[in-house]
């Protein structure tokens, strides 16, 4: 979850699913957008995460070794 504080995180998360947390989560991220220059600095640093399948596939072949023992 974004902290528009520390400007860590990538998105804007919800815990319950619940069209009043999926709102509350989409004004957030409609409130940090106007902030342009806290927008720019997150956009650009997730823009470098690497959200590739490589990364992806190296993850779920661990998960599904542990849970195949």
């Amino acid at each position: 979850d974004i902290d528009e504080k520390k400007l860590t995180g990538n998105g804007f998360i919800f815990k319950n699913f619940k069209p009043t947390d999926f709102l509350k989560a989409v004004e957030r991220a409609v409130k940090f957008y106007d902030d342009k220059d806290s927008w720019e600095k997150i956009a650009v640093k997730s823009m470098k995460e690497d959200y590739s399948w490589k990364k992806r596939v190296s993850e779920y072949d661990t998960v599904y070794k542990l849970i195949t023992k």
